[in-house]
Parts: C-alpha cells; structure tokens; sequence
C-alpha cells in the first residue's frame, strides 16, 4: 500500500506536512481493535513514497481507517432528531493508491423552529472544510478556515431536515471530531403590559406631551393570547391628539373609543403604519391595538397631546339700529326641511324692503339653478356679491380658469414668493389660500369638484360658459382633500379655522364623513367669528344628512339637492325628524366649471350648496353689518316649501344627461369631459374619513309627499373599495344613470384612501 505526499503547491494551503499525516496515523488511526499496526510497520522509501513493509500490513493499514459516515448524501449517517450534543470521529481523504474518501455526510432531523444549532471540525491534521446543507443538498452556511484551524458553524434552524458535509480541500486527508448540538428554542416572555378591555387598560394619566410602549398583540409562541392591548388616557383640555402604531410584523389595527364606542380607526393593511390625528375635546380616551383576524406582532405605540389654544373671543358684529326681523319660520319638513333657498326674498327681507321685481329667465337651459333660487332678481337691484370672500373648502380651485380667474382671493398681507410669512399667519406665502394635502401654498384643483362648486357660487358673468349666483364674490381656495377625492378630519378642521382667520364672510362645505370632535370644533370656531358656514346634506338618500350638515342643529345651514322638476333627488339625504336649519337647492345636472378651462355638468348635494353658498354671499354683500345668525335665519326662514310642493304627486323620475362641454376660444367643443367613477365606500364601518368622491349613483328623484321608486345608492358596474391596503367594504350595483359627486358614507379616516 502506498500513500502520496502532497506536492509542494498542493501543500501551499496547508500548514502541517504529510509527515504529520502519518504521525497521527501512527499514534491515533492504527489503534484499531483488531489490527494493530506499530510504527515500525512504516518504513521510508524516499521523501516522497511511505511503503509497507509487507502487502499483510498494507491490507491491516487499509481495514483500519474508519469510514462510518455516507460518501453521498442519499446514503449519510442517519444521526435522527438531534436533541442536546453527538459526537463522531471518522477520517477523510486518500485511504488506498486508488481509493478516496473524499466526503462525509451527516443527516439529522430539527423539530422545532427556532432551534440554535452548533457544528464544530476539530482535530484536524490538513485543511478540511464544514458544510451545512438544506434537505435538498443545497448549501445554507459553510467554515473554511484554511490550514488545520477547526471549523466551525452557528445558525438558528427552522424545524426540517438537514445535512452535515465533511469534505476535505483538494487532496488534503484528515482524521476529525465533528461534534453537533442543539439548544431548544428561546422563548422571551411575551410583553403585556396593556390591559385587555377598558376596564382593565392600562392608566397613561392625563395625556400631555408624547407617551411610547412597546407591547405585543395576538398569539405567542408559548401559546397565550392577547386579543387587544387597551391605553386609557384623559385630556385637561381640548387638545390635538396624534396616535401612531409602527414596528409591525403583521396586520395589526389602531382605534381610538370613549367609554361609549369607537370614535375614529387606522386599519391600513398589511404591516403599514397605523396613525390617527384629530381634536378631542376634555375627557377620558382609550387607545385600542387590535389585531386583524389571527395577526400576531409587536408593536410600538407612540401617543401625543398639545392642547389647543382657545380661539380668540369674537368681536361682536355691529348692531344695525333697528335690524329688521324675520318672517315667522314656515314649518320645517322631514324630507327637505324649510324649502328652497330664495335670494330675492331673503335679501328683499333683510333690507326691510318690498319683494324685488320678477326678472325674466338669465341665459339658457344651462342657467336654470341660478335662475330656480331667484339671483337675476337680486342682481337688478344691484347686489352681486361684491366684497364678500366665500371660502370653498374642498379639492382645491383651478385659479387659472378663465371663468374664475378674476374672482380669486388675494391675500393682500402676504407677498408673494419671498418665503416669509408676511402676515403672522402661521402660513408662507400664502397668496390664494394653502393646501393643508401637501401643506404647502398651491391650492391647485387636481380633481375637478372644488373648481366646479367654485364655479356655482362666483364663475364670471362674461357670456361664456357659466355665470355664478354671486358673481361679484371672491374666492378664497383652500384645499383640503387629494385629487381623488379624499382627505383627514385634521386637514379639514383646518382649512375651516384658516378660512375663519382669514376673513372668509361663507365657508362652503361639499364634503361629508362621520362624527369629528375637531371638524364640529372648527364648525362653531368659524361661526363665532362670523363666517356662515353651508354644509352638503349627503347623497346616501338617507333619513337624516350626515356629518359635517348633522351640525346644522346647533350652527350653519345643510342643504339637500333638487332637480329641474322641483323635485327632491333621490340620493338627497333628508332633513330629518330634529329641526336644524335645512333649505334644498339645484343639484342635479348642474354645469359649471371644471380644471383647464372645461365645463361639466355634476350632480349631488354638492352641486346644491354651493347655490346656497351664492346666495349667502348675496344676502352678507347686502347688509354686510348684520349678525352671522341673523343671516342665517334669513336664509332658512324665507326659503319657499310652497314652490316645491305645487308639484308632488308626479313620477319623480328624471332622465339628465350626464355630459360635458369644454369651452375653447369661445367656441364649444362637443367632445365630452372625461368623467370617472370612483370606489364607492359603504356603510359607517370606519370613523375618520372625510372625502368628495367621483362616484356614480342613481338620479331617481321624488315629489314632496314621500313616495318614491327608487332610492338605492347604485354603481355603473363593479366597484371595489377594497383594494387600497385598508380592507374596505365592497360593493357592486348597475344603473342607467350616471352621477358624478361625492359619495357620503358616513365614514371619516385619517387618510387618503385612493
């Protein structure tokens, strides 16, 4: 039998010499039970040949290297499940002139995830490597340390199979020691430092300043579950408070409740951030961490109070001496409240003089709203609206239109461009009002809603295109909701307190959402310092407007939508059984103004307040000295039931055309305005948000006397709300008819949802 010594470049990665080799041949290997071979049965030849003495010897030598481990992974060593620490001796590299045993293989089984494996090569004479392979053969981690420096390999493993490799570098041979081991699985204890309902949530005190907890929520290893990690806190004071939820693995919810219910809710999908920003009023709050179904994570929850600083006091509104009274209120109605807005009676009443001259129709079929609530009769006798500035809260204005471009507010305390705020007002450079989406100063109209309601309450009297119920006024852009529609209950609280700060004599309000402590607290802010605030009454055909019109119990008017018949639209939401000052308006097919110069005709109580936002402006550019709630009673008591009641009993049915037109060098362009349905939001399943959606939905209308065919919210084909991250409803409908507004769902979420 004869062994080769490496040669000298074969042994350039190595450190120890073949004599080595046989030296641990000689004092370890050959220490077999049955043949036991003694140094002098080795004899030297030359430098670079071992010889056995005899062929006797050379077959003992042969029989004693062990070789207990597979040379192929389908036949390793079998070790099985490996629990606590195995140890092997074996050997690898040339055993004959013709035979190798050039790998080692290892199989064993883990049973847990999470296991901490260990493998260490140990007692090597030349350079042999450690490989750890995956039950395919294909390799997770591997040592090779060069010379005769012990390898070593240390991984957590999932549960599985798994192999061990012994393997020597180039023609390298070597007794070993591989040793294996396993610890079983670390389990931290899980954190619950929350309480699982309110009554055992954990007591953050009076919230002033930022609080963060890291916690956990769902199923821990060991097996406990945790539902719902609950924070009370309490507010001193009317406060904005921000919520966020980060450092998910999982699916995991973010709500905020009283003692009496949810109030708003974050649930965004996935592992995004959860955050909830809004104004609470004092009291006691729980934040709720919830998981989604079976989601398991930890969590990081980061909670902040600033207390708001109490609005100015207002200065009262001079007194007129003496200020005409009202008419005795008309009875207020279920279904559309006080009747429909009337500008020549409630400017006419307002300057105690007689009911202005019957004008013949302005323009055409076109004109029909402005012509329904009476404005040419309060143009001839001189009124415009001229110096008043009506705030349209919403999607942003197209100032560049050429029907609105001369009535865009301007902000005179501001200049332009030189990135100071000028005024003190908290805002840089804004000129034409500011954009609370990306907080900055362009209030650019991406959408086309607010342009539109704009349109309705001021586009110019020019012959072309359309001409506004207050011509005259000014308008102040601010935009609160994205280009496709949507928007936070803070951004919209603050673009009403901005409008209130700056001035604004009519706040337009074409949104809708759920209950908002901080939207309710801006309502009644604007109104203390003398803005009119007008709310959209919603397009749910519901029994009752939803929120912000809701508030018109206590302050501003809601307004409900007509059509060209008299007749209440169907998806108008009623005025309710609580009295609260409601009035209806057109607000079906009504064209106005629409971004880059075009014209579309939109339905939705949308369209209807912003006839009533002309006609407040009217009424405050009349008799600009008189007090916000006088104007107020103005409008809602002189509004005419008897107008639209001369017609109940018809069908109620109407059949508009959905259209548009886009008016280029003062010529008509018959193509039609690219009109797009949104996802439409069901249900009031979620709490804050706040949004003015493209959306389509049916125009069946009804007479006064409550019967009806149709009031069903339907979708030109399918509509899928639920594919923005949040896991919204879903709905599906069809219907002739097509309506382009914004979809009131009594929902109100801190986030833009398309």
């Amino acid at each position: 039998m004869i062994f080769k010594v490496p040669s000298r470049r074969q042994q350039s990665r190595h450190s120890n010499s073949y004599s080595q080799t046989t030296e641990r041949l000689e004092n370890k290997l050959l220490l077999s039970s049955d043949s036991l071979l003694t140094p002098h049965s080795l004899v030297e030849s030359d430098a670079s040949v071992l010889e056995y003495a005899d062929e006797k010897d050379a077959m003992s030598a042969t029989a004693a290297i062990p070789d207990n481990a597979g040379n192929s992974r389908r036949r390793a060593l079998n070790v099985g499940q490996l629990n606590g620490s195995r140890a092997f001796e074996d050997y690898v590299g040339q055993v004959s002139r013709r035979r190798w045993d050039r790998k080692d293989w290892y199989r064993f089984e883990i049973a847990e995830d999470n296991t901490q494996f260990t493998a260490s090569l140990t007692d090597l004479s030349q350079d042999v490597d450690l490989y750890l392979m995956n039950r395919r053969g294909r390799e997770i981690e591997r040592s090779w340390n060069g010379g005769v420096a012990d390898e070593h390999i240390e991984l957590e493993l999932n549960a599985g199979t798994y192999y061990v490799l012994v393997k020597p570098w180039s023609n390298a041979s070597s007794t070993y020691t591989l040793a294996l081991s396993t610890e079983a699985p670390h389990i931290d204890p899980i954190p619950d430092g929350a309480g699982n309902s309110q009554s055992e949530a954990r007591d953050l005190g009076a919230l002033n300043g930022r609080q963060g907890y890291d916690d956990f929520v769902g199923t821990g290893p060991d097996g406990s579950t945790d539902g719902s990690d609950y924070y009370r806190f309490t507010l001193d004071a009317e406060s904005d408070v921000s919520l966020a939820l980060t450092g998910l693995s999982a699916d995991i919810d973010l709500l905020l409740e009283t003692a009496s219910g949810e109030l708003e809710r974050s649930w965004r999908g996935g592992t995004s951030d959860e955050y909830i920003d809004t104004r609470l009023v004092a009291g006691e709050y729980f934040a709720v961490v919830r998981p989604w179904g079976t989601a398991t994570s930890f969590y990081t929850i980061s909670l902040n109070a600033t207390e708001v600083t109490p609005a100015p006091e207002p200065t009262p509104d001079p007194e007129p001496s003496p200020e005409p009274a009202p008419s005795p209120a008309p009875s207020f109605n279920n279904i559309f409240g006080y009747g429909l807005v009337d500008a020549s009676a409630a400017v006419s009443a307002a300057l105690a003089v007689d009911p202005f001259a019957i004008q013949p129709d302005f323009g055409g079929s076109d004109d029909w709203g402005v012509n329904r609530v009476n404005a040419p009769e309060v143009w001839a006798a001189g009124h415009t609206g001229e110096g008043v500035v009506v705030a349209v809260v919403d999607t942003g204005v197209d100032y560049n239109h050429f029907d609105l471009d001369s009535r865009i507010w301007t902000n005179s305390s501001e200049i332009d461009g030189n990135g100071i705020d000028d005024d003190g007002n908290g805002y840089i450079d804004d000129v034409r009002g500011w954009d609370f989406i990306n907080n900055d100063n362009d209030p650019m109209d991406r959408n086309s809603h607010g342009t539109h309601v704009a349109g309705t309450i001021a586009g110019e009297n020019n012959g072309i295109g359309v001409t506004g119920v207050a011509y005259s006024a000014t308008i102040m852009p601010i935009q609160v909701l994205s280009a496709e529609g949507f928007g936070s209950s803070i951004a919209v609280a603050n673009g009403i307190r901005y409008a209130a700060d700056n001035g604004a004599h009519v706040i337009n309000l074409s949104l809708g959402g759920g209950f908002n402590a901080s939207i309710k607290s801006a309502v009644e802010y604007a109104w203390e310092l003398g803005s009119l605030v007008i709310m959209a009454s919603g397009n749910e055909g519901a029994s009752q407007p939803s929120y912000p019109a809701q508030y018109a119990v206590d302050t501003g008017v809601a307004v409900g939508a007509i059509d060209i018949n008299n007749n209440v639209a169907g998806f108008s939401n009623d005025a309710g059984t609580t009295v609260m000052d409601y009035v209806v308006a057109p607000g079906v097919n009504v064209l106005s103004t629409v971004p880059g110069g075009g014209f579309a005709r939109f339905n939705g109580t949308s369209m209807a307040t912003p006839h009533v936002a002309g006609v407040a402006a009217l009424l405050r550019g009349a008799v600009s000295e008189m007090a916000v709630a006088t104007l107020e009673s103005f409008i809602v008591q002189t509004a005419n039931p008897n107008f639209i009641e001369g017609i109940a009993g018809t069908s109620g049915n109407t059949e508009t055309e959905i259209s548009g037109l886009a008016y280029i060098n003062g010529t008509v362009d018959a193509s039609p305005f690219a009109v797009v349905a949104s996802p439409t939001v069901i249900n009031g399943n979620y709490q804050d948000r706040w949004f003015s959606e493209m959306a389509t939905e049916s125009r069946t209308t009804r007479p006064l006397d409550g019967t009806f065919e149709e009031r069903k919210t339907a979708a030109t084909g399918s509509i899928d709300a639920g594919d923005t991250g949040a896991g919204y409803s879903e709905a599906e409908g069809s219907g002739s008819e097509e309506h382009v507004d914004e979809v009131f769902g009594g929902v109100d979420i801190i986030e833009a949802l398309i």
